[in-house]
């Protein structure tokens, strides 16, 4: 299925491309730097503090913890971050109080995926224009991941 150019609600550009998932990748290209090291003995992750202007908001945090073993770097909108911080942490609690056991960070990321996903292919929503990474402690292999 071909994608046309609609002159009235101009989402879609010639060459078919979608302009909102489009932004979202910009937003994310343009936010601060997370990095993430994966070692034998943990996990660092590193979030650039840019300066700012006295007359704007203060930064807002780019390190958040999700569950007791898992945390994320967030880059690109603040709100966006946010809302999928929210969703994730309600996910590690809602499987803690399900199966009585800590989630995973494999389990996380790819409830992070499909939600992403959800929100990138269906009508009526705009893509999230952030970009995550997450590290965790697997109790049950002992290994740390990223």
């Amino acid at each position: 299925m071909s994608r046309r150019f609609d002159s009235r609600t101009n989402i879609f550009d010639p060459s078919g491309r979608i302009r909102q998932v489009e932004n979202a990748l910009e937003a994310v290209n343009h936010g601060s730097l997370v990095i993430g090291i994966k070692c034998s003995d943990g996990v660092l992750l590193c979030a650039e503090r840019g300066d700012q202007s006295k007359l704007l908001e203060p930064q807002q945090e780019k390190i958040y913890k999700i569950d007791s073993h898992i945390v994320t770097g967030v880059v690109g909108v603040n709100s966006d971050g946010n809302t999928l911080v929210t969703r994730t942490r309600h996910q590690a609690q809602a499987h803690l109080k399900t199966f009585n056991s800590p989630i995973t960070t494999e389990k996380l990321v790819n409830y992070v995926a499909q939600l992403k996903h959800v929100y990138t292919q269906y009508g009526g929503m705009r893509p999230f224009g952030v970009a995550m990474l997450i590290a965790g402690y697997d109790a049950a292999t002992s290994e740390y991941q990223l």
